[in-house]
């Protein structure tokens, strides 16, 4: 008799078979077989393969379907297997591999994370045209954010592959449309003053030496984000007309495009050229990075090194308000406007599609900037000599 021989957590009943085994707990399920020595086998490789797609981590509803269609447990949790067994993991999954393309390698795995972290684990195995809008709308609510621009951007993953979805027939409706954006409270530059940025430069020389000097004062007044500060090389430095071309950026230690995808010259003002000339006696002829980490004189893996073991530590000495060393770009844009440099011309030297977003961002140092200059042409006009007030009179 078949019953003799024995397999682990395989139990024969009188006219079915009983497969034990743990995923989400201890799951027990009936094959209606009656248990011969083949149907035993049977259930021993049906166990033997469950398991190996649990450790593999490739279990879930669907697999579960495919082994136990008539399962208590898939009724109990409302299963019900689509034309295409689209669950919302397997989209997931097939979205992020179409879109990787297109996305950045940090912004890829950034979506990755957000998913992993906020929706996998409550609708991964579940039927992606079965969560409904009341579903997705709760659980979201049930989540903290620290703010609404957080919130945003862990919603942009989601709702792109749900019009994803939508395109490729997963589903029939998109409910994350009536999923509305959270209002957020935009903030203000923070640049620093002029006479700041010589107390800092002062500090930064005679405390930290003249690397991090050059790579500041660069900062300051080239106005590259940090990211693309530290990818600048040598070879893209053109002394002969002053100005350096922009073409990578370095993010969470990956080498990127820049922001815009975009190429662009900065043109250099002098004390950002003599920055450089400075870097040229510490790294031209050891790297063809113009900034290295002066504490290892390897090139910088990301940009936290130089906040938090420079900039931070002088603003805090100097008992300069703390800011992100991103202010050093609000800075040089800020500087510009008040010594009245065209928008449009700013705009192109820190690599924004037009001057709209240097309106929108700066548009309390261009009020000022204007006002300032309006006045001192009433105050020139004002201030005249008596002699020729009394030559406009006659006139």
């Amino acid at each position: 008799m078949a019953r003799e021989k024995s397999y682990r957590g395989i139990y024969a009943r009188e006219a079915s078979i009983l497969i034990d085994f743990q995923w989400n707990g201890r799951r027990r399920e009936t094959l209606s077989v009656r248990p011969t020595d083949a149907s035993l086998q049977r259930a021993a490789r049906i166990k033997l393969e469950v398991e190996t797609r649990i450790s593999l981590g490739s279990f879930n509803l669907d697999a579960y379907a495919e082994y136990f269609p008539d399962s208590p447990f898939l009724k109990a949790r409302g299963y019900c297997r689509s034309r295409d067994g689209a669950t919302f993991r397997a989209v997931a999954d097939q979205w992020l591999k179409i879109a990787r393309p297109e996305l950045s390698p940090t912004t890829a795995i950034e979506y990755r994370n957000i998913l992993n972290c906020h929706f996998l684990p409550a609708f991964g195995d579940r039927i992606m045209s079965e969560i409904t809008y009341e579903e997705l709308a709760l659980h979201i609510a049930a989540i903290h954010f620290e703010s609404g621009k957080t919130f945003n951007n862990c919603m942009i993953p989601l709702r792109q592959m749900y019009r994803y979805a939508l395109a490729a027939k997963k589903i029939t409706e998109d409910v994350t449309v009536e999923i509305k954006s959270r209002r957020r409270q935009k903030p203000l530059p923070d640049p620093l003053e002029l006479d700041e940025v010589e107390l800092l430069l002062a500090h930064i020389l005679k405390s930290h030496g003249e690397q991090w000097h050059n790579y500041f004062e660069f900062a300051l007044f080239s106005g590259l984000r940090p990211s693309e500060q530290i990818m600048l090389k040598w070879p893209r430095v053109d002394s002969l007309r002053g100005s350096v071309r922009v073409e990578a950026a370095r993010v969470r230690t990956i080498e990127k495009d820049t922001k815009t995808h975009a190429v662009r010259d900065v043109e250099l003002v002098d004390r950002a050229m003599r920055a450089l000339q400075r870097q040229r006696e510490h790294t031209m002829m050891k790297s063809e990075y113009v900034f290295l980490n002066p504490y290892t004189a390897e090139p910088f893996a990301d940009t936290s090194m130089p906040v938090q073991r420079v900039w931070r530590p002088s603003l805090r000495i100097l008992g300069i308000r703390d800011r992100d060393a991103r202010e050093t770009r609000h800075t040089y844009a800020t500087m510009a406007l008040m010594a009245g440099v065209n928008p449009a011309y700013i705009a192109k030297q820190l690599g924004h599609a037009n001057a709209k977003m240097v309106y929108e961002v700066y548009a309390k140092w261009i009020d000022g900037a204007d006002k300032s200059r309006e006045k001192n042409r009433m105050n020139a006009w004002l201030n005249v000599t008596p002699a020729s007030q009394e030559t406009l009179k006659r006139a």
